[in-house]
């Protein structure tokens, strides 16, 4: 029923889409993709939230990430961050 239900919503997103869209014809192969979306942000993306909040919650990773500076990685880890 909840797959059903979230089917039908896409479909009617993009008929959404397709009514207000100045190239209908350009856009027609994103109507086989409506089906994968439950699989993709269902199971997927909830997979890898739950991956991130794991690795956080016992190793900490975010503050090994490149993009932050390790002076603030340092800091936050001596006072407990």
């Amino acid at each position: 029923m909840n797959i059903t239900l979230y089917m039908v919503a896409g479909y009617m997103q993009m008929a959404t889409i397709r009514y207000f869209s100045e190239r209908k014809e350009e856009e027609r192969y994103l109507w086989y993709y409506v089906p994968l979306m439950k699989i993709y942000t269902g199971w997927y993306l909830r997979l890898v939230r739950s991956r991130a909040y794991f690795d956080e919650f016992f190793f900490q990773k975010s503050y090994d990430n490149v993009w932050n500076p390790k002076k603030s990685s340092l800091q936050a880890k001596l006072n407990g961050f």
